[in-house]
């Protein structure tokens, strides 16, 4: 099974990791427009550089591979009047009107992730990201051709990622479950855990390899990089009981039961 990769670049380099930037900036945020807005925390962005080890799930058969110099990209996370927005620069790449789903090189469309999750397939450089929970939160665009399928480059996704840290007071988790993967083998206090629906599941892992962890009937997908410890958090509010897994290695973790 071919590993799906992002090839991430920036302005002025194409195969280096993006600099770390910090910025202080409000949050305007509303869920939608029969709520309330909410109160306007600071988030701390920065930009989160995603080398050729850095990878999501497999990539389609239908992949196009780039055609001519490659793309630059940056992403950034802006205050809109209705929350936070993710916004593409990208120099050598065009979107597409949506009725056009042939397949012209250079141009197409985004898929904007947030925490793993399929959250909008765009057609312009801006993405209305809403209101997010306090905490951190990874956002990843990648590249599509008209014809949705994935733009590589040596069979890596082009795309890039951020991670915005949203201030306020986070949610506790109503399960937290640590996990280490090192040589093949899974460290774990257990392979069974249940959670009451609608409660926060944290999962803290740390593997000696890049690898992806899928929380199947979620369609959650997060990349993890080799040594560093990387958490996600979700609202269990599907019932029924999940496979976790890491899906590269199709390694189990182990099962979740959403009661």
């Amino acid at each position: 099974m071919r590993r799906r990769q992002i090839h991430c670049l920036r302005a002025g380099s194409k195969k280096h990791i993006l600099p770390v930037a910090v910025l202080l900036i409000g949050l305007v945020s509303a869920a939608c427009a029969e709520e309330s807005p909410l109160p306007r925390p600071s988030i701390t962005l920065t930009m989160e550089g995603m080398s050729g080890e850095t990878h999501r799930h497999d990539h389609d058969e239908n992949a196009k591979e780039w055609e001519g110099t490659q793309p630059t990209l940056e992403l950034r996370v802006d205050e809109g009047p209705d929350g936070l927005v993710a916004v593409l620069e990208a120099d050598g790449f065009a979107f597409t009107d949506p009725s056009n789903e042939m397949h012209v090189p250079g141009l197409g469309h985004t898929h904007v992730f947030v925490d793993g999750t399929l959250w909008q397939m765009a057609y312009r450089s801006d993405v209305p990201l809403g209101a997010l929970e306090p905490g951190p939160h990874h956002v990843e665009v990648t590249l599509a051709t008209g014809d949705h399928a994935d733009y590589i480059v040596d069979g890596e996704i082009l795309g890039v990622a951020t991670m915005v840290t949203v201030a306020g007071e986070v949610e506790p988790a109503a399960l937290a479950i640590s996990i280490g993967f090192a040589g093949g083998l899974v460290d774990i206090a257990d392979d069974r855990y249940a959670v009451a629906r609608h409660g926060i599941v944290e999962i803290a892992i740390t593997s000696d390899v890049a690898e992806e962890v899928h929380v199947h009937g979620y369609n959650i997908r997060r990349a993890i990089e080799a040594g560093v410890t990387t958490t996600m958090r979700f609202p269990a509010d599907i019932p029924g009981v999940f496979e976790v897994e890491l899906e590269d290695s199709r390694v189990p973790l182990f099962e979740l039961t959403v009661e």
